[in-house]
């Protein structure tokens, strides 16, 4: 029989504050690796740490985790470590993937919180309205992603490809984290509420944790991209062809093209060419000026 110390009885039964620490080292690691993306990916796990507090929306109708400690709510540090790393990760998958195509990005704090609590003025009513129709909570925050990407996209529709982005790329990734999480510890999955759940799974993972993570990819990373106002440069133009005298605009040479023939019939006129008579030819005059 394997005797454990205190510490890995503490992790194992508080596996939820143990897979954060994991995904919060995960996201530091990526940060020193990709360093071309560190600011507006610590950027984005600072304005997702305060996600933490949509946990009194999902427990303990959704599930309800072992906390390590709970305050006078029900949440817990778990819940702001989870946030902030989700903020980092899902936002460095979002924008590796541009390559070449590198957006600018506005990072200046005034215009740059004003356009995100816009996106939380949106989305913060949606989501609790949403039960009060008679939603599931999953439902609501789909409901509510769904209007933040809608409005963002309309203010500007070149967003599209960070929505994209994100819902492609994240929900892959935080499956296959989840996937690992309950295969380490199966009995991990009890602490969802699986009577409020479809019963569909993969690998384990519940369905709904999986339309979670598309929800969050699309949603958060078109806040992301709307609070940062990104603007894709223009493809490089290559240069119009230059005048060997100078340049000239395109009206200025249709110009000079359609009066230089009246000025060669004139030049023409006034050289005087002598008949030829057998004799070497004899090389035009021009005419004095």
């Amino acid at each position: 029989m394997t005797v454990l110390s205190p510490f890995s009885e503490f992790l194992i039964k508080h596996f939820y504050f143990s897979a954060c620490l994991a995904l919060v080292f995960l996201a530091l690691l990526s940060l020193l690796v990709f360093a071309g993306h560190r600011n507006t990916s610590v950027i984005s796990g600072a304005l997702s740490l305060p996600c933490g507090l949509y946990a009194i929306f999902f427990v303990p109708e959704y599930w309800d985790p072992v906390r390590v400690f709970r305050w006078f709510i029900d949440v817990g540090p778990e819940d702001f470590l989870f946030s902030f790393a989700n903020g980092c990760l899902v936002w460095l998958l979002c924008v590796m993937p541009l390559g070449k195509r590198r957006p600018r990005f506005e990072i200046s704090a005034h215009p740059l919180l004003l356009r995100y609590g816009t996106c939380c003025g949106i989305f913060i009513p949606a989501l609790f309205i949403g039960p009060v129709l008679g939603m599931g909570v999953m439902t609501s925050f789909l409901v509510a992603s769904s209007a933040v990407v809608i409005v963002a996209l309309c203010r500007n529709p070149k967003l599209w490809v960070f929505s994209l982005s994100g819902a492609s790329l994240f929900p892959l990734f935080y499956f296959l984290v989840t996937a690992a999480l309950f295969a380490l510890k199966p009995s991990f999955l009890d602490e969802w509420n699986l009577v409020q759940l479809s019963g569909v799974r993969v690998l384990r993972v519940p369905l709904e944790e999986i339309l979670w993570a598309f929800g969050y990819g699309c949603g958060w990373c078109t806040v992301m991209a709307f609070s940062f106002d990104a603007k894709f440069p223009k493809a490089n133009v290559p240069p119009r062809p230059r005048d060997p005298a100078g340049a000239f605009s395109e009206r200025q040479t249709r110009r000079r093209d359609s009066s230089q023939p009246a000025r060669s019939h004139a030049m023409v006129d006034a050289i005087k060419i002598p008949a030829f008579d057998g004799q070497a030819p004899i090389s035009p005059q021009k005419p004095e000026a």
